[in-house]
């Protein structure tokens, strides 16, 4: 295993990690308080249970409670907790003198990052293959016209597609070229930044499916409505 030491180019790896994370700690609570109103708006009114729903509100709440382990660990104190999970050989090896800092040393083996790298590689392809998927099933349904669904899916999917190719390479570049310590610099990045998207995408499609859906109008016996300056009355 390399060694290590506590020079100034490996703690400033270690800030630009902490750093790192905690804009996108930032960016996810607070595009939560966003789009709250949204949320409640297209999924609480009117609540109906559907596989769409769940899984909407499985991305939401929880990329809200699963950071909350990685904010201890990129912020807490934990040298009582190290001294009875970590190794001798990590403790002695990577870092001597890991003991006398107030935080967790946030680095990577090379083999650890490659390992990393190569996840990330899948789940990239994984989204391209989802992309493409959807492109094709859109252009073959005949539904690319403007405000039809699958006009909003292909808008969204590009953009999400977009947005987290760039960040999946970013991502993926850190684990490969930069120092250890600074090794997967944007990985909480990229898992806000999917779990926004999504979010966000769902929000777009229930706004669409509920412009699309046929008002219902106030009709009784005996009562005339009057839309569209035009009375329709009941039978």
């Amino acid at each position: 295993m390399p060694t290590y030491t506590l020079n100034v180019s490996f703690l400033q790896g270690v800030q630009a990690n902490r750093y790192s994370a905690l804009a996108g700690f930032v960016v996810l609570y607070y595009d939560y308080c966003l789009t709250f109103h949204d949320e409640v708006e297209r999924f609480w009114k009117g609540f109906a249970f559907s596989w769409g729903s769940a899984l909407f509100f499985i991305n939401r709440y929880f990329s809200l409670l699963g950071p909350i382990p990685a904010i201890v660990e990129y912020f807490g104190s934990p040298s009582a907790a190290w001294s009875v999970t970590s190794s001798k050989d990590v403790t002695e090896d990577v870092i001597p003198s890991l003991q006398n800092w107030p935080i967790c040393a946030l680095y990577l083996t090379d083999q650890q990052a490659n390992h990393s790298a190569i996840a990330w590689g899948c789940m990239m392809a994984f989204d391209t293959l989802v992309f493409i998927l959807t492109v094709n099933k859109t252009i073959s349904s005949h539904n690319t016209w403007k405000g039809s669904l699958f006009h909003v899916m292909l808008r969204d999917g590009s953009i999400y597609y977009g947005i987290m190719a760039l960040t999946n390479v970013a991502n993926i570049i850190t684990f490969l070229v930069v120092a250890p310590s600074a090794k997967g610099l944007y990985t909480i990045t990229a898992n806000v930044t999917a779990s926004i998207i999504i979010s966000r995408l769902m929000l777009n499609l229930r706004t669409q499916v509920r412009q699309m859906s046929p008002p219902v109008l106030p009709i009784s016996l005996g009562i005339a409505v009057e839309t569209d300056s035009q009375t329709i009355c009941s039978a």
